[in-house]
């Protein structure tokens, strides 16, 4: 009988390293784990229109929120146990929680809260969420701007442009997952921490052994 791999999450907001810290863990570890970001399933074809949409800019965030409601509840339904361990990079549930919740817009939030108090909703073997000040992330952002232009997306703004709900929607995030998952929070904050700690702790508070 096939038994069910470990599933992990590693969650935090924008410019926290959470991108390249699962990528170099990933890289390092042996048989090497499957990586899944934000939706649970990879044919959630739902995530991928609310994303493209919020990519365009061009829907009222209500709507856009119900998209993603829509694409949440879905991926519980499409999800399945892991065959071999996955790690789970951001979940759609629980960052919109925190989005709709900090915003004030209850009626969304309940809605995300909801899946994620559905029984069928996965647990993870260990969660981590990494944070970082906003001064660190201003540094990351510039550093972003000058290597890869590209790759700034418009939530990494936020911590410009409304910093304050920014800090507001990270604390809610930290909540949520150290209530439901157990969540352990590390801050990638400079101070001697540079990527190969942050890798190499992240590995350790999520029991991965040869990492």
């Amino acid at each position: 009988m096939t038994t069910n791999a470990k599933l992990f999450l590693v969650e935090g907001l924008d410019l926290a390293g959470k991108t390249s810290a699962c990528n170099k863990l990933v890289a390092r570890i042996s048989p090497r784990p499957e990586l899944s970001r934000n939706a649970l399933s990879g044919k959630n074809a739902l995530y991928d229109a609310a994303d493209d949409l919020r990519k365009a800019d061009g829907l009222d965030g209500a709507y856009l929120g119900h998209a993603y409601l829509a694409a949440a509840a879905l991926d519980v339904r499409l999800f399945q146990p892991p065959r071999q361990c996955r790690i789970q990079e951001s979940t759609i549930a629980l960052r919109s929680y925190a989005h709709y919740k900090a915003r004030g817009e209850e009626a969304l939030a309940d809605g995300f809260a909801r899946i994620l108090d559905d029984p069928q909703y996965p647990r993870f073997d260990a969660a981590v969420v990494l944070t970082a000040s906003l001064e660190e992330r201003l540094k990351r952002l510039e550093k972003r701007r000058r290597e890869a232009p590209e790759e700034i997306a418009p939530d990494d703004l936020a911590v410009i442009a409304t910093p304050e709900l920014f800090l507001q929607m990270e604390e809610i995030l930290v909540a949520e997952a150290k209530q439901r998952f157990g969540a352990v929070i590390l801050d990638t904050t400079g101070q001697g921490l540079g990527q190969e700690e942050v890798v190499i702790e992240v590995g350790e508070l999520l029991g991965l052994s040869n990492a």
